[in-house]
């Protein structure tokens, strides 16, 4: 049944599965640098308060917590940039970044 009507299969599969391994590295890879830069944030947080509890220094807590929000913010609105940028093609991506993301060690 070659009449050239038929769906591409074998290579809708390859992409797929292509694709997932893809999302699967970049899914796990994002998770170690979020995790990486979230405890460096939070040490750097900590020894701050040590700091500024010891009377060594004095800290502005408002403006660290503005740059955070507006870090925060910016990674967001990043995120939704990217997403709705994705098209039906990246569904093996996409879901290969997911399974990466909630992969543990």
């Amino acid at each position: 049944m070659e009449d050239g009507s038929s769906f591409p299969w074998q290579a809708c599969l390859l992409q797929l599965s292509g694709g997932t391994v893809a999302g699967l590295a970049v899914g796990y890879a994002a998770k170690a640098a979020v995790r990486a830069v979230l405890l460096a944030l939070g040490s750097a947080l900590i020894f701050l308060a040590l700091l500024a509890h010891s009377g060594f220094i004095t800290v502005h807590w408002s403006a660290i917590n503005a740059g955070i929000e507006a870090t925060t913010h910016s990674a967001g609105k990043l995120a939704y940039e990217v997403i709705s940028q994705l098209s039906s093609s990246f569904v093996g991506f996409t879901a290969g970044a997911v399974s990466g993301w909630r992969m543990r060690r």
